[in-house]
């Protein structure tokens, strides 16, 4: 099964099964490779520094309950473009 794993200000996509099975630290590294390899990426393929909230048309904070992000997604869209 894939999903995203949430850690305070990152998103990581992965396999869960890949991360039930690793421990803490594990865990800690891999947000650190995939930071640097995100920033890496962008400042290649945009010169833009990452994490840069001026990239993002919206950032939407995951704690506020899955109907709230559906809803401030929806109300963000243009009303044109819906």
């Amino acid at each position: 099964m894939t999903g995203a794993i949430l850690v305070p200000g990152r998103l990581i996509s992965a396999s869960f099964d890949e991360a039930k099975r690793g421990t803490v630290a594990e865990a800690t590294e891999l947000v650190e490779t995939l930071d640097r390899e995100r920033a890496a990426f962008i400042k290649k393929y945009f010169a833009k520094d990452w994490p840069n909230l001026e990239l993002y048309h919206l950032t939407v904070s995951t704690k506020i309950g899955d109907e709230a992000v559906v809803a401030t997604i929806i109300g963000a869209i243009p009303f044109d473009k819906r």
